[in-house]
C-alpha cells in the first residue's frame, strides 16, 4: 500500500487517450464540497459568462427557459434528477457545463447516458449565484437520447431516438480569483474530485497565451514533470485515480480557448478499512523518498511527524498528529554517511480523530516497524535537507524553494568537493547565483489543511516540501446604536442608547470564506417617550425596528414644546365686585411676561394695594390675578400704592388665590427627574378688614371708615362756625 507501484501505474495510464474521467456512481446529493485537507496549484478561473453586477453586487439566480429544439422535441421530460461532481468557479464567473467533467463514465454507462450522442445537450436551467464567496448551487437540463424508447425513421432512413430529459443538482464553489486572465490569454484548469464524499481535492490552474490556432499549442510550464508531480502528490495524501480516470494530457498546452478537465479520485483503503472510515497510516513509501534528491531534515531537528503519514488528505479536519515516542539518533559518521541512520529507540505516532480515542502507530499497514522508514539520509550533506514543519496561514504568499532547504551551504560544499572544485567563498557564492531552484508545482495557501509544493533544481525534479496551512480564526463584532435625545426643557435628561450586537465567530478554511453573523436580538425595542407636565413631546412613542447587520448607526431626537398658559387679570371693589374689563395676558411654560396692570387700570379707578408687575407661568394653567382697586375721589388726595415683587405660588384655573406676605417659592417636578421652580405672581384680593393701607404723606395708618368719619366731623364744624358768626352779626 502507497508504495511506488501505485505511481508507476499511475504514470502508465498517462498515455495520450480518450480524454474520459470516471469514478464509481455518485450515490451522495449536493453534500458539502469543502474538504479538510487539500492541495491546489496555480491561479483559479474558469470559462465563463460574467455575470453583471446588480443590487449592490448582489445576483439573483435566474430560471433561464431552454430554448433547445431537441429538448422541446421531446417526449419525456425531467423524469429524475442527479447530483453532479462540483464545479469550481471564480467569484462572478457562471462556469460552462461539460458532461465529462460532472459524471463519471461508471455513472454515464449506469444511467444509459450518451455523452456524445446526436441531440445530447447540457445546459442551466437556473443560474448560480456566484457573486459571493462561497458554496452555492445551479440546476442544470441534461437532455440525451432515450435508447428505451422505440425509435422513429427520419427522410434520410436513420433511427432517431427520442431525447430524455433530466434535471441535475450541481454543486457550485465560489471562491476569490487570484490572476488576472487577459484578452490575450487562456487558463487551463484542473478539478480533481474525491468520489467517496463528491469533494474537491484539488484545483489547479495555469494561465498562459493564447495560440494563434490548434496547431501552434504551446506547452505549461514544466510540463514535462506536471502530470508525474500530480499524481505524487495525490498519492502521497492518500488517493488515488479511480478505474478509468486518467490525468489529462492535453490540459498542460495553452490552445485557442480555455481547458477544463476533472480527475476523479477515491482514498486508498487499508484492509482493515473502508475508503469511507479512513484511517491514519505510516506511508511505507513517504512522499521525500520520491524521485528527488531531497529529504526531510531530521539530522537539525526532531521532524513533525505528520511527515510519516501516508494519508493526510483523507483524515477529518481537525486531526491531530503527533508523536508518542520521538526517534532518537546516532549522528555517528562513516566517511560522508552516518554509520547507524535507524532511530536508536522504537518511535511511534499518536494520532487523534475528533470524537475517537487516539491512534497509535508504530509500523505500516505492511508490518514494517516506523524506525525504518524514519532514518536519517543516506548521503548527508550530499542531499538537499528540508524543513520537517512547515507552517502557513491562510492567504500567505510562499517563498522561494531555497528558503525551505536547511543546508544548502554545506550541500553547496560537498558538491564542490566531489566535483573536484575548492569550496572557497566565492565559488559558493558564484554556484549559488547560477544554482536554478524553482517551483513547478506551488503549494496553494488558498485553503486550510495539508499541502505539497514540489520545485526542482537544476536538472533534479519532483522534489516534494510538506506545508500545513492553518485556518484563519475570525472574531469580528458589529454593535448598531440607535441613540434617542431630547431637547426643549429647562434641563434635558440624558440621552437613550439602544443597541443590537452582531458577531462573527469561527474558522476560515478557505480565503474570504463567509462565517455567518449571528445576533441574540436583532431589533431595537419599542420606546415610549416619557411626559413632562407643561411641555408637549414630538412624538409620544418611537417604534420598534428590525436591524440587519449592513444597517448604520441612527439618532432620533424628540423635542419638547412649551405649552401656552393665559393668565386673567381682574379689577375689583373692596366688596369682591368686577371693575372694567378683565383682559388677559399670554405666555408659555416656564416664561415670564408683563403684567401690564397699570396700562389696563379702569378709568376713574385707583390701585389699592400692592399688585404683580410680572408673572411666570407654571406647568398648570395659572388661577386669575385679582386687583384691588378704589374709586378715585374728586379734590381728594390719591393714596399711592408700591408694585409688589412677584409673588411665587402656583393656583388652579378660575380660583382666586391669597398671596402670602412673604412671597413663598412654591418648587416641583417636570416629568422625569426634572425640576421647575414656580414663579407665578398673582396680586389677591384682600378681605381681611384688620390690613391697613399706610399714607405716604403722614405715615400714619387709617382705615376706610375713619377717613370718612373725618370728613363728616370737618363739615360739621364747618357749618357750626358759620352759624356763630351770623348770629353775633344780628
Amino acid at each position: 500500500m502507497l508504495s511506488k507501484n501505485n505511481l508507476h501505474e499511475l504514470t502508465r495510464k498517462q498515455e495520450p487517450k480518450k480524454q474520459r474521467f470516471a469514478i464509481k456512481k455518485l450515490t451522495v446529493g449536493v453534500a458539502s464540497v469543502l474538504v479538510g485537507f487539500t492541495f491546489m496549484g496555480l491561479n483559479a478561473s474558469v470559462n465563463a459568462d460574467t455575470v453583471p453586477s446588480a443590487n449592490n453586487g448582489e445576483v439573483t439566480p435566474q430560471a433561464e427557459p431552454n430554448t433547445d429544439k431537441s429538448t422541446a422535441d421531446s417526449t419525456k421530460q425531467n423524469e429524475t434528477t442527479l447530483n453532479s461532481a462540483p464545479v469550481y468557479t471564480t467569484q462572478g464567473q457562471v462556469p460552462d457545463l461539460d458532461i465529462h467533467s460532472l459524471f463519471t463514465p461508471d455513472q454515464l454507462e449506469q444511467d444509459q447516458i450518451d455523452a456524445d450522442g446526436e441531440g445530447t445537450s447540457l445546459t442551466w436551467t437556473q443560474k448560480p449565484d456566484v457573486s459571493k464567496i462561497g458554496n452555492t448551487s445551479g440546476i442544470a437540463n441534461l437532455s440525451y437520447p432515450n435508447y428505451d424508447a422505440d425509435p422513429t425513421t427520419n427522410d434520410q432512413g436513420d433511427e432517431v431516438y427520442p431525447l430524455k430529459n433530466v434535471s441535475v443538482n450541481v454543486p457550485v464553489l465560489v471562491r476569490k480569483a487570484e490572476q488576472e486572465v487577459k484578452d490575450n490569454q487562456v487558463k487551463n484548469s484542473l478539478d480533481i474530485i474525491n468520489s467517496t464524499d463528491n469533494s474537491l481535492v484539488a484545483h489547479y490552474e495555469w494561465v498562459g497565451t493564447k495560440a494563434k490556432n490548434d496547431d501552434e499549442e504551446q506547452p505549461i510550464l514544466n510540463s514535462d514533470s506536471v502530470s508525474e508531480d500530480i499524481t505524487h502528490m495525490l498519492q502521497s495524501l492518500g488517493f488515488e485515480m479511480d478505474e478509468g480516470s486518467y490525468f489529462p494530457g492535453d490540459i498542460t498546452n495553452f490552445g485557442t480557448k480555455n481547458k477544463v478537465a476533472t480527475m476523479f479520485v477515491h482514498p486508498i483503503s487499508a484492509d482493515d478499512q473502508t475508503s469511507t472510515d479512513p484511517k491514519p497510516v505510516i506511508a511505507d513509501d513517504p512522499y521525500f523518498d520520491h524521485n528527488g534528491n531531497s529529504s526531510i531534515d531530521n539530522v537539525n531537528k526532531i521532524p513533525n511527524p505528520a511527515n510519516y503519514i501516508g494519508n493526510l488528505g483523507v483524515l477529518p479536519q481537525g486531526t491531530k498528529i503527533e508523536w508518542d515516542v520521538a526517534p532518537e539518533y546516532d549522528y555517528t559518521k562513516d566517511g560522508d554517511n552516518y554509520a547507524n541512520p535507524e532511530p536508536t529507540n522504537d518511535p511511534s505516532i499518536k494520532v487523534t480523530i475528533p470524537g475517537q480515542a487516539p491512534i497509535i502507530l508504530s509500523t505500516t499497514p505492511n508490518g514494517m516497524p516506523l524506525k525504518e522508514i524514519a532514518t536519517l539520509p543516506d548521503y548527508g550533506d550530499g542531499t538537499l535537507l528540508l524543513n520537517p514543519d512547515n507552517n502557513l496561514d491562510l492567504g500567505d504568499s510562499v517563498k522561494a524553494p531555497t528558503y525551505y532547504v536547511t543546508n544548502l551551504d554545506s550541500f553547496i560544499t560537498k558538491y564542490l568537493e566531489d566535483s573536484g572544485e575548492e569550496a572557497t567563498p566565492d565559488n559558493i557564492a558564484n554556484f549559488k547565483k547560477s544554482f536554478k531552484c524553482e517551483w513547478t508545482v506551488n503549494p496553494n495557501t488558498q485553503q486550510a489543511g495539508y499541502t505539497f509544493g514540489v520545485f526542482k533544481y537544476n536538472d533534479n525534479v519532483g522534489n516534494l516540501v510538506l506545508f500545513k496551512v492553518n485556518p484563519k480564526l475570525v472574531n469580528n463584532s458589529k454593535t448598531i446604536t440607535r441613540t434617542i435625545s431630547f431637547t426643549g426643557l429647562p434641563k434635558n435628561p440624558a440621552a437613550v442608547q439602544q443597541k443590537v450586537t452582531y458577531t462573527q465567530n469561527g474558522e476560515q478554511t478557505y480565503v474570504d470564506e463567509p462565517i455567518a453573523w449571528k445576533s441574540d436580538k436583532n431589533s431595537w425595542d419599542e420606546f415610549v417617550v416619557p411626559t413632562v407636565a407643561g411641555y408637549t413631546a414630538s412624538v409620544n412613542k418611537i417604534a420598534a425596528k428590525n436591524v440587519n447587520l449592513n444597517d448604520g448607526n441612527e439618532t432620533v431626537v424628540v423635542t419638547y414644546t412649551a405649552n401656552s398658559h393665559d393668565q386673567v387679570i381682574n379689577y375689583v371693589d373692596k366688596e369682591g365686585n368686577k371693575v372694567g374689563n378683565s383682559y388677559t395676558v399670554t405666555g408659555k411654560t416656564g416664561e415670564t411676561v408683563d403684567t401690564n396692570i397699570e396700562e389696563n387700570m379702569p378709568e376713574g379707578w385707583v390701585i389699592s394695594g400692592e399688585y404683580p408687575t410680572k408673572v411666570t407661568f407654571d406647568a398648570d394653567d395659572p388661577a386669575a390675578i385679582n386687583v384691588l382697586v378704589a374709586k378715585k375721589e374728586t379734590g381728594t388726595t390719591t393714596p399711592e400704592v408700591t408694585p409688589s415683587q412677584p409673588a411665587q405660588q402656583p393656583g388652579k384655573s378660575g380660583e382666586n388665590i391669597n398671596v402670602p406676605a412673604d412671597n413663598k417659592q412654591v418648587s416641583g417636578h417636570i416629568g422625569n427627574d426634572q425640576s421647575l421652580t414656580s414663579k407665578i405672581s398673582h396680586h389677591v384680593n384682600n378681605t381681611n378688614n384688620e390690613q391697613a393701607h399706610q399714607l405716604p404723606q403722614t405715615g400714619n395708618v387709617a382705615n376706610e371708615k375713619a377717613a370718612t368719619l373725618g370728613f363728616l366731623f370737618a363739615g360739621l364744624a364747618s357749618m357750626f362756625g358759620l352759624a356763630g358768626s351770623q348770629k353775633k352779626q344780628h
